[in-house]
């Protein structure tokens, strides 16, 4: 029964001391997270601003000649052959790459047709949105982090953008500094290739061809097919349906003339042939237009003046008759459209209104569920008695004297007597070696000796007290010391210390047990001490020796720390025939090996401080007048 109490106090202890190193360790945590978000901030907005200061804008020189190296590079590769592909397509994305091995780079092409699309409009509205810095994280990769910055708007079509990427494989960034330019992604009409009957056959009118179109070092062709599905994605164009397989082009002029504008369609197809027309590819066709062409015959067929006016006529009335029907057609598609926003706004209008009913009704009932919630945790705090703070330091210290109050065996008069002798056999050879050493220094009157060997550290701290007698400072000191209620004002209050006393030998010896934390290593430490009061020749000594072999230490295991220590205190007078006065040496050894020396008598040379301003008088007290 003793072994499972004793095995459910360790556990208990164990996980106070658990709990404790988990809370500072969660806490060292928080503050360090705290302290690196705010230095990546900072780094952040000073990149940004070191970027931003040190920039050199572009010139109008500048511009053109990058604006022209990029063409020129973008037509050898549109020119350019023997490109492989895999044949998949990929989310309607095909793809055709040529890698060259000398030069390290790789050449790739990534197309997609988009049907019911304009490309012009297509290819504002993309521009539009590359040139905005909050736009471009959207087309990466979620677990890289990207941060833009605007640094010259060159003119319409060309912006210098700064673009730092952070990339969690290789915990590196990438600053780099990048002109936009319209042309780096290619939009244009989709039409029939007289070459190319693939693209006849996935060719509608009206649909647009992306063909996305870099030329990089070895560039990772799934990141993207990523990044065009984002682009896809984050597109403000509506997502259309697939068009019937019957679908003629006649058909797409109908529906152009009756949804659209007839000025729409017009500047929408001039707007394609100058596109046509300013490609490089028909720079031939051009040429072979302008050359002059073979006269033709001088012979015409004569026709009648009066059948000529009467046809001229008829065309005028046609003409005027189908621009009056093009004209109530425009009003008719004009009223349609003011009539479908009005229906569209007023929807929007009313689902805001209906989200806010909604929400204003949940809001009143979760302040119901919220206040009923109230009522019954202030009703069972109530009714809950409250449970004073403890402190885990505390708490394992008072379990700790209750173990050692349980299972302490008593100490018989042979392990007495014993001990006794030893401890004063030891004091003597101390007293009469002359292998101590000291540093010559006097502080406030105590001057000190030591003497360090192989397993043990010896120490005398010594002083003076002339208007003490000797025996009535040693009473006082040995009353003192048999309350264990006194012993926190020899120590450093950073120590937390309990001492009970365990036995009672006789009026002059007694059995005490000490507990000591120290913050710094986080352990506390034990001892079990014999406490005794002897005279020896002229000389009072009060001895405090460390016990050993005792049953308390066998079982309670190593996890117990025990301090192997012997303490004394003489106090002899300083004028024998007048027994006046007091010379007063503290010292001790310490059986155990002490790794940090000078601390340690520092510790004790404080403690022989505190025990003049307790027992004797203050150390910055003003002397006597006597």
């Amino acid at each position: 029964m003793q072994r499972r109490f004793m095995q459910r106090k360790k556990d208990q202890i164990l996980r106070v001391k658990q709990q404790v190193q988990r809370l500072e360790r969660e806490f060292e945590l928080l503050q360090a997270k705290k302290q690196l978000k705010t230095e990546n901030d900072a780094l952040k907005e000073g990149i940004d601003r070191i970027i931003r200061d040190h920039y050199t804008p572009l010139t109008t020189a500048d511009w053109d000649d990058l604006l022209r190296k990029n063409l020129l590079e973008f037509e050898a590769s549109s020119c350019e052959k023997n490109y492989a592909s895999t044949e998949a397509v990929v989310l309607g994305w095909s793809h055709r790459r040529k890698s060259d091995v000398a030069k390290g780079t790789t050449r790739f092409v990534m197309t997609k047709r988009f049907a019911h699309l304009n490309a012009h409009d297509f290819h504002k509205t993309t521009y539009d949105k590359l040139c905005k810095p909050e736009t471009h994280p959207k087309l990466f990769h979620p677990a890289v982090t990207i941060r833009m910055q605007n640094l010259q708007e060159i003119n319409k079509d060309g912006v210098v953008l700064h673009r730092c990427i952070f990339n969690p494989q290789t915990a590196a960034a990438n600053p780099r500094g990048e002109p936009a330019k319209q042309g780096r992604a290619v939009f244009a009409e989709a039409g029939p290739a007289p070459s190319s009957p693939a693209s006849r056959a996935l060719h509608f009118p009206g649909s647009v061809v992306v063909a996305f179109s870099l030329f990089v070092p070895l560039f990772d062709v799934a990141t993207l097919l990523w990044k065009l599905c984002e682009m896809e994605s984050t597109s403000a164009l509506p997502p259309t349906a697939d068009l019937p397989a019957s679908w003629t082009p006649t058909d797409q002029r109908i529906m152009e003339h009756l949804l659209l504008d007839q000025s729409d369609v017009e500047e929408h197809y001039d707007a394609a042939h100058q596109d046509a027309r300013n490609s490089p590819r028909t720079v031939e066709l051009n040429r072979a237009e302008d050359k002059p062409k073979p006269k033709q015959s001088t012979t015409k067929r004569t026709v009648s003046p009066a059948k000529a006016d009467d046809s001229n006529k008829a065309k005028r009335v046609e003409e005027d008759r189908r621009a009056r029907h093009r004209e109530v057609q425009r009003r008719f598609m004009q009223r349609k459209k003011a009539e479908v926003e009005r229906t569209k706004t007023l929807a929007q209008t009313l689902e805001k209104k209906y989200r806010y009913l909604e929400i204003s009704a949940e809001e009143k009932s979760l302040k119901v569920e919220n206040r009923g919630l109230q009522g019954r945790v202030d009703a069972a705090a109530s009714s809950v008695p409250r449970v004073p703070h403890v402190d885990p330091v505390q708490l394992l210290m008072q379990n700790q004297m209750e173990l050692v109050k349980e299972f302490y065996e008593p100490i018989t008069p042979h392990v007495l007597a014993s001990v006794q002798y030893n401890a004063q056999q030891e004091y003597e050879l101390s007293r009469h070696d002359d292998t101590f050493k000291t540093s010559g220094a006097s502080v406030m009157g105590w001057s000190d000796f030591r003497k360090m060997e192989e397993s043990s550290v010896k120490f005398v701290l010594s002083k003076g007290f002339p208007n003490v007698r000797a025996l009535h400072l040693m009473n006082f000191t040995w009353d003192t010391l048999s309350n264990p209620a006194t012993y926190s004002c020899f120590f450093s209050p950073a120590f937390p210390i309990k001492v009970q006393v365990l036995q009672v030998v006789n009026r002059d010896a007694l059995v005490i047990h000490r507990v000591l934390f120290n913050p710094h290593t986080q352990s506390s430490s034990n001892s079990l001490e014999l406490l005794w009061r002897v005279r020896l020749g002229e000389e009072y000594v009060i001895f405090d020796t460390a016990l050993q072999h005792n049953a308390v230490q066998q079982c309670l295991g190593a996890s117990y720390k025990w301090t192997q220590m012997t303490t004394s205190l003489g106090f002899a007078p300083l004028d024998v025939n007048r027994d006046s006065g007091c010379i007063l040496r503290h010292g001790g050894w310490i059986r155990t090996s002490i790794t940090n020396v000078k601390f340690w008598f520092t510790e004790m040379f404080f403690m022989a401080l505190r025990f003049e301003s307790t027992m004797v008088a203050p150390v910055f007290a003003l002397p006597s007048e006597e």
